[in-house]
């Protein structure tokens, strides 16, 4: 958007219908590229403007808006009971925290349950969760938990592990290794899943986390840093 319309007129979006996602991107900050080019949308055209987001706060504590631009706005809260209402397989959502010690390769195995169609993501290298020992490292480390590795498809990339215990097959598809050909033949196969059968876990660093449909998928398993605040009681001597 930004790169498009340095090249607009800001009239050129005059009786426009302009649908902006992801909308906590926006700020109020004068430095802010989008949050400025919003504001001369809205200053010096008659575009129709449709704000949307998840989350309406940004992590730097900057406002989204100045007050009075945003009370140029009609809100809209759809929360998540309503959005549940209008899924066709979700139809319950749980959210659970686990707390680990050392790696969390060492520890997944705990909360990772392979009889579940799960998706797991990764820590990005740069944070304090990554044991920097590789992206790729920590993928192996994760099938070494499951199981044996057995092979990879060479036409679709599907990686099949010999589960510990009862020896059951599991097809694993590693997102993370970003070989442009390995993804694409893996990216597709994923696009055509048809049965439950066709894969039981993904893993992933940053693909996947917005924008993917896999109806058979029962678990989100995501590998993040929790901030928790202690407060000292105080005590009687």
């Amino acid at each position: 958007m930004r790169f498009a319309c340095a090249e607009l007129e800001d009239s050129d979006f005059d009786n426009v219908l302009l649908a902006i996602d992801e909308f906590h991107h926006v700020s109020a900050d004068g430095g802010n590229v989008l949050g400025e080019t919003l504001r001369s949308l809205m200053e010096n055209s008659t575009a129709h403007i449709v704000a949307m987001t998840g989350s309406y706060f940004r992590g730097d504590s900057v406002p989204v808006l100045l007050p009075e631009d945003e009370a140029k706005f009609t809100k809209v809260t759809y929360n998540y009971y309503e959005q549940l209402n209008g899924y066709e397989y979700l139809k319950s959502l749980g959210i659970g925290y686990h707390f680990y010690q050392g790696r969390y390769t060492e520890a997944i195995g705990e909360v990772l349950d392979t009889d579940k169609k799960t998706i797991v993501h990764i820590p990005n290298v740069n944070s304090g969760e990554s044991t920097k020992a590789g992206k790729q490292d920590e993928v192996d480390a994760i099938i070494d938990t499951i199981g044996t590795f057995q092979n990879k498809d060479p036409e679709t990339g599907v990686i099949t592990i010999k589960r510990h215990g009862d020896g059951k097959f599991i097809k694993l598809a590693d997102l993370v290794h970003d070989e442009p050909r390995d993804r694409d033949k893996i990216v597709e196969y994923l696009r055509n899943i048809k049965t439950v059968d066709d894969m039981d876990i993904i893993v992933a660093l940053g693909m996947v986390k917005e924008g993917f449909d896999w109806s058979f998928c029962e678990h989100s398993l995501t590998v993040i840093a929790q901030k928790v605040l202690v407060k000292p009681s105080s005590m009687s001597p």
